[in-house]
C-alpha cells in the first residue's frame, strides 16, 4: 500500500518517478483489510476515496464475543464516522488505476539485490547484477520480509512471532455481519474473525474475509485436516458462518499470514528511506498496517516538498511518523498475549475487563480511539 501511494504523491508534486516490482506479474493477494479514518483521509487525497466506499462495506462496530455469546468487546464508532473494509485485491486495483493515470512506469521482475549510494545518487542493483536505475531518492515499500540494503534495517530488526492466521474470502450473499468487524475469542488459542469486504474480487456478490488465529507451527496440521474440517471447526464458534463457508471448497483458498516486527535502527540512510511495514511491521490485532503506511507515504510526500535539503527532509519525515507507529507497536505488543497466548490468564482478565470497560463512557472513548488509528501521542489518552 505504501508504495504505490509514495509513487503518486511524489508524481503530482513533480518527480520523475518509476516503481520496481519483484513480482513477474502483478496482481492482488491476501484478503480483507480494514481501512481506519486516517488512512481514509489519505486516500481522500489520493481522489480514490469514493471508489474505496463504492467498493468497499462500511464497519461502524467492533464487537467480540465468547463462544457462548457473551460479549466480550462493543465499541460502535458513533458521530457518523466508521471504517470501510476492502479486499486487498480491490483496493489494489484502485490504487493501481490511480498510478497508471499518472503515467508512472511500473517495472516487474526486478529483484533488488542491494542498492549501491553515492554522493551524487543511489543505484539499484537486481539479484542478476545488473542496474535498475540511478536515482535521487530510493523508497523501500518491500513489507514485512524487507531485504537488509545498505544498513537501513538488519536482520536482528525483523522479530518474527509464533503466532499468524489463516485468511480466507468468501461470498456473504447474506451479509452475515453488516457494518460490524465481528470476532469470536475462544480462550487465548483461538481466534476467529469476520470483517466485511464489500464487493467480490470477482465483481459477483458482497463478500466477506475470515481470520482464524493459529500458532504458526500448527497452521499447516490445521489446513491439512481437509476444508471439511476447517469449516467444521469454524462453524463450533460462529454457526452463522455456515452459509458463507459453503464456498469454502479448496486449501488453497486459504492464505496464511505471519506476523513479525520490524524494529529497524533508523527509517533512512542516505538517500534510502523505509515506508510501511518495512519500517514498522506488528502483529495486526489493531488492523493499523495499511493505515499507517498510507499515513507514511503522505508524510514523505510532505516532507520532501517541504525542505530542500534531502536529509532533513527524511530527518523530518522519520521525526514524523516514528513516534506515532512505535505507540502502535506498543500498544500491538501489550495486546497480543490477551488475543493469541499459550498462557490462559491473559483471556481471562480480557474477558472479565473489556465488558466493564466499554460500558464506561471514558474508557470507551479512548478505546475507539486506539483502535481507529487516532492517538499520534500519549497524551492523547488523557
Amino acid at each position: 500500500m505504501a508504495g504505490p501511494a509514495c509513487a503518486i504523491l511524489l508524481r503530482r508534486a513533480g518527480h520523475e518517478v518509476e516503481i520496481l516490482e519483484r513480482s513477474p506479474v502483478l496482481g492482488p493477494v491476501g484478503a480483507g483489510i480494514l481501512l481506519q479514518p486516517p488512512g481514509l483521509a489519505v486516500l481522500e487525497r489520493l481522489g480514490s476515496r469514493e471508489e474505496v466506499s463504492a467498493m468497499g462495506s462500511p464497519v461502524r462496530r467492533l464487537a467480540g464475543f465468547r463462544p457462548s455469546g457473551q460479549p466480550v468487546l462493543d465499541l460502535p464508532y458513533g458521530d457518523g464516522a466508521c471504517g470501510y473494509g476492502i479486499h486487498r485485491g480491490r483496493l489494489f486495483g484502485i490504487l493501481m488505476t490511480a498510478v497508471n493515470q499518472a503515467a508512472i512506469p511500473v517495472r516487474t521482475a526486478c529483484d533488488v539485490s542491494r542498492v549501491d549510494q553515492s554522493d551524487a545518487a543511489a543505484h539499484v542493483v537486481l539479484a542478476d547484477n545488473s542496474i535498475a536505475g540511478s536515482y535521487d531518492l530510493v523508497v523501500l515499500a518491500d513489507g514485512a520480509l524487507a531485504r537488509t540494503v545498505c544498513g537501513v534495517r538488519t536482520d536482528q530488526a525483523r522479530r518474527p512471532q509464533i503466532w499468524g492466521a489463516w485468511w480466507m474470502s468468501l461470498p456473504d450473499p447474506a451479509r452475515t455481519f453488516p457494518e460490524t468487524l465481528h470476532q469470536i475469542y475462544a480462550g487465548s488459542r483461538r481466534l476467529l474473525g469476520v470483517l466485511p469486504t464489500g464487493i467480490s474480487h470477482d465483481g459477483t456478490s458482497p463478500s466477506v474475509s475470515l481470520f482464524w488465529g493459529v500458532r504458526l507451527d500448527e497452521a499447516e496440521a490445521w489446513r491439512s485436516r481437509g476444508v471439511g474440517r476447517c469449516r467444521d471447526e469454524i462453524m463450533r464458534l460462529e454457526p452463522r458462518l455456515e452459509a458463507a463457508l459453503d464456498h469454502l471448497s479448496d486449501p488453497d483458498q486459504m492464505t496464511l499470514a505471519r506476523y513479525f516486527d520490524a524494529l529497524p535502527r533508523r527509517w533512512s540512510s542516505g538517500r534510502l528511506v523505509l515506508v510501511g511495514d518495512a519500517a514498522h511491521a506488528m502483529s495486526p490485532h489493531l488492523g493499523q498496517g495499511a493505515n499507517l503506511a498510507f499515513q507514511d507515504a503522505a508524510a514523505l510526500a510532505d516532507a520532501l516538498a517541504g525542505e530542500a535539503d534531502l536529509a532533513s527532509a527524511l530527518r523530518n519525515y522519520e521525526r514524523k511518523r516514528r513516534g506515532h507507529a512505535a505507540i502502535y507497536r506498543t500498544f500491538s505488543r501489550w495486546m497480543t498475549p490477551f488475543f493469541q497466548s499459550e498462557n490462559p490468564l491473559p483471556a481471562q482478565v480480557r474477558d472479565a475487563f473489556l465488558p466493564i470497560a466499554c460500558r464506561i463512557p471514558w474508557a470507551r472513548r479512548r478505546m475507539l480511539r486506539v483502535l481507529s488509528g487516532e492517538v499520534r501521542r500519549w497524551r492523547d489518552l488523557v
